[in-house]
């Protein structure tokens, strides 16, 4: 099968993809000091772009979910020290907080997809989803043709749904992209659980729902693995085959995340914001925060106050 058959637009498509559908034309990136605040559709916490410029974009960061996949040529991706050169077709997704740059070719197209997390916030299994974005995600033909079909089809759907004004679009979109993280996480339960452990995916959403609900406490592998039921070795060696990253890990980016939305408030001092978000001290927090941002807290609430500054200018 030709993979790239399936991400192939009409001339009518490339058309009416290049307009958004609050009119702005052509993409906009807007980035200081590493730091790119998404320009999302008036009243909504998404933006959709089908990019066709030749402009490479440096290593920065955001707040947002980001989906590519390329239309036509190769796409290079740079996610922390890990490059991706993506085919036609190809689908990564950039969990929100990663450090990453792209390289455009000399000719091509592709889809970026801009989310913020909070559109899929009132879904009931997010605290599954964040576990998916644990790291990013990569889906190719070659890794899995089923998953592929599956998601490149959706990924189609996502930008007819996007580009049109049909009454029901926000719930297609919606629900578009629910299925593709429902899709992928079905897949991770497939390929990521011990043969014969059917119990496995309700205790690993025991084990993310308790992690939604007591993140800033001190949490520690003993009590972690008491709440699955399993032993300190068993819970440390599922958890992270089915997120990618250590528990200790995957808590940190969780605060860090938390703090990235209380820094945006000046009042905060970030001492107390440390605290709140479950780090035991302020080097603690100060060498997460470096760790898992490439930026200092006083950097990062810095460039939020120029950003949001920049907004409020006539």
């Amino acid at each position: 099968m030709d993979s790239t058959a399936l991400c192939v637009l009409t001339e009518e498509q490339k058309r009416r993809y290049y307009v958004q559908p609050d009119m702005i034309v052509s993409y906009i990136w807007e980035t200081e000091d590493g730091y790119e605040n998404p320009l999302y559709v008036k009243g909504e916490n998404l933006r959709f772009w089908y990019n066709i410029q030749r402009e490479s974009y440096a290593m920065h960061v955001h707040s947002s979910i980001e989906i590519i996949v390329p239309i036509q040529s190769q796409y290079t991706v740079t996610v922390f020290r890990d490059s991706y050169v993506l085919e036609p077709g190809n689908i990564l997704v950039i969990p929100p907080g990663y450090p990453h740059a792209l390289t455009a070719p000399p000719s091509g197209s592709r889809f970026i997809f801009l989310v913020e997390p909070e559109y899929l916030a009132d879904s009931q299994g997010f605290s599954y989803l964040q576990s998916l974005l644990a790291q990013p995600i990569y889906i190719a033909y070659a890794k899995d043709p089923l998953l592929f079909q599956q998601e490149i089809r959706l990924i189609m759907q996502l930008g007819e749904y996007y580009w049109s004004s049909e009454g029901s679009r926000d719930f297609r979109i919606r629900s578009c992209l629910l299925n593709l993280f429902a899709n992928y996480g079905d897949y991770c339960a497939r390929y990521r659980n011990p043969i014969g452990c059917s119990v496995l995916p309700a205790r690993m959403k025991l084990i993310l729902d308790y992690l939604e609900e007591h993140y800033t406490e001190a949490l520690c592998l003993d009590q972690m693995a008491s709440v699955a039921g399993f032993s300190k070795y068993y819970f440390t060696r599922v958890f992270k085959r089915h997120t990618n990253e250590t528990f200790y890990s995957y808590l940190s980016r969780k605060r860090i995340r938390m703090a990235q939305s209380l820094l945006a408030d000046p009042d905060l001092a970030v001492t107390e914001i440390a605290l709140r978000c479950g780090f035991s001290s302020l080097s603690s927090f100060n060498r997460t925060f470096k760790w898992v941002t490439n930026r200092t807290p006083s950097e990062y609430r810095s460039q939020c106050s120029e950003n949001k500054l920049a907004r409020e200018l006539p």
